[in-house]
């Protein structure tokens, strides 16, 4: 996956749609052993955590993402509402700043304003 510079990007810039035949990487690697962040919401209002467990498939002959969440995250809350979100993922390097991510809830928290500085700079 190639380097952003996420200084020179806005929010509506940093998560662009991909097909999958735009995913050159081992899936495999992706989700078994990179870190998975799940991301939803929009620019003024949005969450961040760790994924546990995901994958890529087709279902029904279209091509379908799916990640497993506890049913109390705030991440899940916002995917019920807006009903979209996104899967990043990030090689082990990132590990300190991913784990961040899953240290507290967004919901009582402005964890992503903490973060945000933090991934600006990766």
């Amino acid at each position: 996956m190639s380097e952003l510079n996420l200084k020179d990007r806005n929010f509506d810039r940093l998560f662009e749609k991909s097909s999958p035949e735009q995913i050159s990487d081992n899936v495999f690697t992706l989700v078994g052993k990179d870190f998975t962040v799940v991301t939803a919401g929009k620019e003024d209002h949005y969450n961040s955590m760790i994924g546990s467990g995901g994958g890529f498939g087709l279902l029904f002959m279209k091509p379908t993402t799916w990640c497993i969440l506890r049913a109390d995250r705030y991440t899940l809350e916002i995917i019920q509402k807006e009903q979209t979100y996104t899967l990043s993922y990030f090689p082990n390097e990132y590990k300190e700043k991913m784990l961040f991510l899953g240290s507290e809830s967004g919901r009582h928290s402005r964890k992503m304003k903490e973060v945000e500085p933090e991934l600006c700079t990766a």
